[in-house]
């Protein structure tokens, strides 16, 4: 059991991942923006580059509204107890941003 670095008998964890032949797990997150961001994966979203600037930015202005909106809207749901729904508009919000990103100008 890992919990703060620790194995289960206080010595580091590293020290135990070692003995037994495991490479250290790294906590920090990818700099790959194709992680951080699962949309730009995707073959349209290479594609949306293509379409000209007004257009691109008109998109771009409505996602960021939705983006905006759906967090307002997960944000009260939370304050409500209402957590399914407070979940469903924060992936809402989420991908309305990633989408946002990627269709921006």
């Amino acid at each position: 059991m890992k919990v703060f670095g620790l194995a289960p008998d206080g010595s580091d964890i590293r020290d135990l991942e070692a003995a037994i032949g495991q490479q250290p797990v790294s906590s920090a997150r990818s700099s790959r923006a194709d992680v951080r961001n699962p949309i730009l994966a995707l073959p349209a979203a290479k594609r949306i580059s293509q379409c000209p600037p007004e257009a691109r930015r008109l998109l771009a202005d409505l996602l960021y509204d939705i983006h905006l909106d759906a967090r307002q809207r997960a944000n009260d749901c939370w304050t409500r107890h209402k957590a399914p729904m407070a979940l469903y508009w924060k992936a809402v919000s989420v991908y309305a941003g990633h989408l946002y990103r990627v269709v921006r100008p």
